[in-house]
């Protein structure tokens, strides 16, 4: 298998490549047309591990308009401050779940998106470790 695309419902694609491009630092990595009829345009972040496609509907009644997109990060808090100070809107701070560090975010059409930082944690005796340090679970 290779790359896939993922469908971003919005309702101006000038204002969504704006948002994309410039506060999250997207590039426009190609054009395709997967939907007839419908504007669209794939962007993706610098290194290409996703592609999103970006689709221009006057309805926010979409089947894929209520999906939340995951973008792995290898550093949550890094991205998180860049894309707070580049004047993202987030649900919360970064917080720890069971799978790692997580960022809720939406863009301005009201499509959810989660920056996951994926941490391995293990319990071994008295500590708790992941690739990085290890907590005493008697601290």
């Amino acid at each position: 298998m290779e790359e896939s695309y993922i469908p971003v419902i919005v309702n101006k694609l000038d204002r969504a490549l704006r948002f994309f491009t410039g506060k999250l630092n997207f590039i426009v990595s190609q054009e395709v047309e997967l939907l007839p009829g419908l504007k669209t345009q794939v962007v993706s972040p610098q290194n290409r591990t996703l592609s999103l496609v970006l689709v221009e509907s006057p309805s926010s009644d979409h089947i894929y308009s209520r999906n939340k997109i995951i973008i792995k990060t290898d550093d949550c808090i890094r991205d998180y401050c860049t894309f707070k100070k580049a004047g993202v809107r987030f649900k919360s701070e970064p917080q720890y779940n069971s799978t790692g560090l997580m960022a809720n975010f939406s863009d301005p059409f009201g499509n959810l998106y989660a920056l996951l930082e994926v941490r391995n944690y293990k319990v071994s005796d008295n500590y708790i470790e992941n690739e990085n340090y290890q907590i005493s679970a008697g601290s």
